[in-house]
């Protein structure tokens, strides 16, 4: 009899378990089903647009800042190039000989000088008639070199001080 009443008393609690599991259920599903009615799916649709839009503006933005440091190191190496042919050039050259006085080459003139090949930014040829070297004399062995390239993305000029020692 005592295992009777002990086995009814598990079977009892079972079931109280299952009713307690299934009101306990009952209610997470009463909270979903209302959190869903609850939902303003206008706010969230704007939220999520804005969200969407920052992200592709952000995207941009990233790619653009990089596009435009990749030009500026290939113009940054077209002007070295330049600079430093004009230079091995200039060595070998009759240098102006009074104080003020310039000597001056297209890039086109440099090119059938043979002084430096075509220069190209993004597989297009930079203005050769438009581009330029200038040497001006400043005092006994100092000169300025200033050189001005302009490509198809990119105007750009590199000014500065050189000492020939004749």
């Amino acid at each position: 009899m005592y295992e009777e009443k002990k086995k009814k008393n598990g079977d009892q609690k079972k079931e109280n378990y299952r009713f307690f599991t299934s009101q306990k259920q009952n209610k997470n599903s009463a909270l979903y089903s209302e959190l869903l009615t609850n939902i303003n799916w206008n706010d969230l649709i704007k939220k999520l647009t804005i969200l969407l839009l920052s992200i592709i503006i952000i995207i941009f933005t990233i790619s653009r800042i990089n596009k435009y440091s990749h030009n500026k190191i290939v113009a940054s190496e077209n002007l070295t190039m330049l600079k430093n042919s004009i230079y091995n050039y200039l060595k070998n050259q009759p240098l102006p000989k009074n104080t003020g006085d310039s000597f001056s080459l297209t890039l086109e003139q440099m090119q059938k000088l043979e002084i430096i090949n075509e220069i190209k930014e993004k597989n297009v040829l930079c203005d050769t008639l438009n581009s330029y070297t200038i040497l001006t004399k400043i005092n006994a062995n100092e000169y300025n070199l200033k050189i001005h390239l302009i490509c198809p993305n990119s105007n750009n000029t590199l000014e500065e001080n050189i000492n020939f020692n004749v």
